[in-house]
């Protein structure tokens, strides 16, 4: 199997913050026998916020909101807005993209994650025999890390495979994304 230079880069990151950042970074669980923090202590907030300049241009804004089910296993879901332009052709292609997700979550004690989503992006269509207007769904799963800041906040690292990839597919395989949560 080969990596590339991001996917080591990932794999760094991962290991070094589960090494170092280990002892800081754990939050007490509740015992089985506790009850539940109040509804309002059980929402969080959180997002991606992406963007890239030059010949490829890209913005991308996907805030989500959840709910802990459990201490270790959430629900939520997400808006996701991105601009892209890509001037190295001629037309140049430009397109806002829309969508929606919906995700779950179940942490391990050392902030390691896994992660199933849904997505639906709608977008315009890059090459001549696309349609004007793409709808692509996607499936993903995979894992991450979360490292804890402060009380209530935490920045986690995903690496996500698209289990319904297609050709007109935005992303390809694997998918990484960075974000923060509030509240998590």
């Amino acid at each position: 199997m080969k990596f590339t230079l991001l996917s080591r880069v990932f794999l760094f990151v991962i290991t070094i913050s589960c090494t170092s950042f280990n002892g800081f970074s754990q939050r007490s669980y509740p015992d089985n026998n506790s009850s539940m923090p109040l509804f309002r202590d059980r929402i969080f907030f959180g997002g991606n916020l992406g963007f890239s300049f030059g010949d490829v241009t890209q913005l991308d804004i996907s805030p989500l909101v959840g709910y802990k089910i459990k201490p270790d296993l959430i629900a939520g879901v997400g808006i996701t807005y991105q601009y892209f332009k890509d001037s190295r052709f001629q037309p140049v292609y430009e397109s806002n993209v829309y969508g929606g997700r919906a995700f779950g979550r179940y942490y391990t004690r050392i902030r390691i994650f896994l992660h199933t989503e849904f997505e639906v992006l709608t977008y315009k269509g890059y090459y001549v025999n696309d349609p004007p207007t793409i709808t692509e769904n996607n499936f993903y799963v995979g894992g991450g890390y979360s490292q804890q800041i402060g009380e209530r906040g935490s920045v986690e690292i995903l690496l996500l495979y698209n289990l319904n990839q297609s050709p007109t597919s935005l992303y390809p395989n694997p998918i990484y994304r960075m974000g923060v949560g509030f509240g998590i």
